[in-house]
């Protein structure tokens, strides 16, 4: 009975052992890790004398009009290989999840934007050479001509390692990017605020479909030169003299950039999407101001096709589902571990008795 015992403990202790979540953990850390060390270099913004608060490391300038200076980013190689880097200045944009990006080079800018970046902050040289376990620095040049603007111009230095481009067997080029940024908040008085919270509105909405899923987008626009900070966005859609919500998304803690917009998208789910006329109503919230948005729109029968055609059916299984999946898969292997302990027990035993 002991050795029955101990048998059937040390077997749990084996499975749940395996199913631990921090097993799941430890192979994400590493698989991070490993991404960080794959792209072989690092940054450092060089922090100049007009930077209004010197404590950061991105490069927070006042700048006068008729401005004009070189701003420099040091790059280090960290392989053992010549390494040639791509510099990029892009504009701040928000994408879907709420998060300022300075990559995004396939959103369209905001038509409240009037002076990105682009027209203020230009790389020297738009690549970098440097040796094998070596730094060098990306140098850009800001000027304003003649030029006044009010609040933040926000966006960033991305730099990225040159595409390296290899011949598959079929003919087929594959190509691997890695990148860092180093964001640039530019503004006329020192004393102005990077953030703000003047209004947000409701631009339009889009239906369509997004990586496979069919979605509703409302474009949330801050139209104005300040970076909305901790936003709470609700929404929700329903059909047109109808109460009942067919779909329904929240942000908890959303970031806008200045004079872009969030793409709010609402997933309808796997329903087949119908035509018709549709309301969506939302609300977005801070700590001290609210905004409340409602628009009809409508999904003609040619876009509802498209979106069930393109769209990817997606089944999501809830977390009670997986943790009973386990817990069983944890039970019958016990069950069958006991079994076959015991036939083995029964055979010494009648080997015994013989």
């Amino acid at each position: 009975m002991k050795q029955r015992t101990r048998f059937l403990i040390g077997l749990s202790l084996l499975f749940l052992f395996l199913f631990l979540p921090d097993r799941g953990y430890a192979k994400e850390q590493n698989r991070i890790d490993e991404t960080e060390q794959r792209a072989g270099f690092t940054i450092r913004a060089e922090i100049p004398e007009n930077q209004v608060d010197k404590a950061k490391s991105y490069f927070h300038l006042a700048i006068g009009k008729d401005h004009e200076q070189t701003i420099k980013v040091k790059i280090f190689n960290n392989t053992d290989k010549e390494q040639t880097y791509q510099i990029l200045v892009n504009p701040a944009k928000t994408n879907k999840n709420g998060i300022i990006v300075y990559d995004d080079l396939d959103t369209p800018l905001d038509s409240s934007l009037k002076l990105p970046i682009t027209d203020i902050v230009k790389p020297d040289n738009k690549t970098v050479t440097i040796p094998a376990w070596s730094e060098g620095e990306a140098s850009l040049t800001i000027k304003l001509n003649d030029q006044v603007f009010s609040g933040v111009i926000l966006g960033g230095v991305h730099i990225s390692q040159k595409e390296s481009e290899e011949k598959t067997q079929k003919g087929m080029s594959v190509s691997n990017r890695y990148g860092y940024v180093s964001g640039i908040a530019l503004v006329q008085n020192a004393e102005t605020s990077i953030f703000g919270n003047t209004e947000l509105k409701l631009k339009k909405i889009n239906p369509m479909v997004d990586y496979g899923s069919k979605v509703v987008e409302a474009q949330i626009q801050n139209p104005n030169a300040e970076t909305f900070d901790k936003v709470k966005i609700e929404g929700n859609i329903t059909k047109k003299s109808s109460q009942k919500i067919l779909a329904e998304h929240t942000i908890d803690s959303a970031r806008i950039a200045p004079n872009s917009f969030l793409p709010f998208q609402i997933d309808w789910g796997k329903d087949s999407v119908a035509p018709g006329t549709y309301i969506f109503e939302g609300e977005a919230k801070d700590k001290e101001k609210s905004w409340k948005f409602k628009k009809e729109f409508t999904i003609t029968a040619k876009i509802a096709k498209e979106m069930n055609e393109q769209a990817v059916v997606k089944f999501i299984l809830p977390d009670w589902w997986k943790q009973w999946t386990i817990i069983c898969s944890i039970s019958s292997v016990l069950v069958i571990g006991y079994l076959v302990y015991r036939r083995i027990h029964r055979s010494k035993k009648e080997g015994e008795n013989e």
